[in-house]
């Protein structure tokens, strides 16, 4: 444990990512992390469990998705609040489920599309036309608005981190690389096995 945590506070990140965090002693084998300003959120599920660290003075969690093997955030940088930064921590499974490792990614996907498909949409404005409350609710639309835009014109900021249990020529690999796995494509290390 000393190893380890000399090892990550040298680092100094604004994130740390740890798979296999023990549920039933995280605080206790991370104090370390929190004493040093960290704030974290931990899998709700599985015995060894993804842990996610974060700096709060360099972002503020906005939300957090637990999927199947994945604990997925959502941060806003503390520096610019317009500025989001989509994170998935990911422990896959291991063995010969190259479909199941796919599906876990395909899963992480399609929550930070999710995600990124509601902040584009805009809520209706409030209060009777020409009050307080709407003329306020239409000066924080144009501001979100111009906000949309400038993050419209970027792709979102997506890291997906972790152990794949996998490496070299992998359906997650293709789907994270090339957007899609085609339907007879098959891992060479497990070609009998169907991924969709």
């Amino acid at each position: 444990q000393r190893l380890i945590r000399d090892r990550l506070l040298l680092a100094d990140a604004d994130i740390v990512c740890v798979q296999e965090a023990a549920g039933d002693t995280f605080a206790s084998d991370f104090e370390f992390l929190h004493a040093d300003g960290y704030e974290s959120v931990l899998h709700k599920k599985f015995r060894f469990r993804c842990a996610t660290f974060y700096r709060p003075s360099a972002f503020k969690l906005l939300s957090v998705a637990h999927e199947d093997r994945a604990l997925v955030a959502k941060f806003a940088s503390a520096s610019d609040p317009s500025l989001a930064l989509f994170l998935a921590n990911v422990h896959l499974s291991g063995g010969a489920s190259p479909d199941r490792r796919l599906r876990q990614v395909h899963g992480v996907t399609e929550r930070v599309r999710k995600w990124v498909a509601a902040d584009a949409k805009k809520p209706p404005p409030k209060g009777r036309r020409g009050s307080a409350a709407r003329r306020a609710q239409e000066a924080s639309d144009a501001e979100a608005a111009a906000s949309r835009r400038k993050t419209e014109a970027s792709p979102p900021r997506v890291i997906i981190t972790g152990d794949f249990n996998s490496d070299g020529n992998t359906a997650v690999r293709r789907l994270l690389v090339d957007g899609s796995v085609e339907p007879e494509w098959r891992e060479p290390q497990y070609n009998e096995v169907e991924l969709t």
